[in-house]
């Protein structure tokens, strides 16, 4: 064994100035290297573990469950945005179904969009929103699912007669089915079996072959605009007398868009019904949020479970409602309703199934 004592072993391996360095050793030695790529494949796999968690349960929601009113923060609007209606109908339950009514629209693109209305007391449909509403869901056809469909009810429907034809029956005027003949919406009049034809419009999957599908499976449609409309309950109000009552941020959101006036009547079956009026706008589903969100803020009510809407009781005195005078006298209110544009540029009215 060699012997050295501390000044041969200072001649030959003279001190370094500063104060000792652990790192710079280990990083001589290509250990910090190690360490700093242990490190940065550590952090590598948790942000994939969080991204594929996160893409997971977007996925989840996009595919499983409808809403009511507005999407959830980082949704992806369905694609494209605009399009051209090949189909709508609106149509009644198959026996044995949940009782209600199925609206439903499809696009050349091949977008089947359906809104279905439910009994609370019956189980939930898969998918659905609530127990009242399965919100807007959306399934995918290829061309030829969508001829499919589409001769489905011009096998079975009779346009452009006003007598019934032998074997027929008319259609009710709570059902409508309309096809896409000549470049335009044709109303289907007559059919030659009512009963089987909306059962088959029900449930398209439980009968079009794989091949009619790219997506059979339901996923929420997400709509990229949303028509916002507004109007004075009982008595009728112009946007001069609604505007100042509503939070700064949404009226001065809605002053800045055009709108539009629509006429209508409100009553109940069997009357009397009285004239009525509000007033609608486009806006972008951002801009849509920012006004509900002003309204929820400023304590506006939320009543309805079928439809995002609000009500703001109007100052001064009551006002009899002439559909039911019986009530006495009421607070005149308010209305802020909210439903998604279709791509063919249309609302539906969420609660009127």
């Amino acid at each position: 064994m060699t012997h050295l004592d501390r000044a041969s072993l200072d001649r030959l391996l003279p001190a370094t100035p500063g104060s000792p360095d652990w790192d710079d050793v280990l990083s001589r030695t290509g250990a910090q290297q190690r360490r700093h790529r242990l490190v940065v494949v550590l952090a590598a796999v948790a942000i994939l573990a969080v991204g594929t968690a996160s893409a997971f349960a977007m996925r989840a929601f996009l595919v499983d469950r409808g809403f009511i009113g507005l999407p959830p923060l980082g949704a992806t609007p369905s694609t494209p945005a605009s399009g051209e209606l090949a189909i709508s109908y609106w149509v009644g339950s198959p026996p044995g179904a949940n009782p209600g009514r199925s609206q439903a629209w499809v696009y050349t693109d091949g977008r089947l969009i359906w809104l279905r209305e439910t009994d609370p007391d019956r189980a939930r449909l898969q998918g659905a929103a609530n127990r009242w509403s399965t919100g807007f869901l959306e399934q995918r056809l290829t061309r030829k699912g969508v001829e499919l469909l589409r001769s489905e009810i011009v096998s079975s429907g009779v346009f452009g007669h006003d007598k019934p034809p032998p074997g027929s029956e008319r259609i009710p005027f709570y059902t409508e089915i309309a096809v896409r003949m000549g470049g335009r919406l044709v109303p289907v009049r007559w059919v030659s079996d009512l009963r089987s034809l909306e059962t088959r419009l029900w449930d398209p999957a439980s009968w079009l072959p794989a091949s009619a599908w790219t997506q059979r499976r339901t996923r929420a449609y997400v709509p990229s605009r949303y028509q916002v409309c507004y109007g004075g309950l009982p008595t009728p109000l112009e946007p001069s007398r609604i505007l100042p009552l509503l939070p700064p941020a949404a009226a001065d959101l809605l002053r800045a868009k055009g709108r539009t006036r629509r006429e209508g009547r409100r009553g109940w079956a069997g009357g009397p019904f009285v004239k009525s009026y509000d007033y609608c706008s486009a806006v972008t589903t951002r801009e849509a949020r920012e006004i509900a969100n002003a309204l929820a803020r400023a304590g506006a009510k939320q009543r309805d479970p079928v439809q995002l809407n609000f009500r703001v009781d109007v100052p001064g005195p009551k006002v009899v409602d002439p559909i039911r005078p019986d009530d006495g006298p009421v607070r005149n209110t308010v209305f802020i309703t909210f439903e998604p544009l279709l791509p063919h540029g249309e609302a539906t009215c969420s609660p009127c199934g």
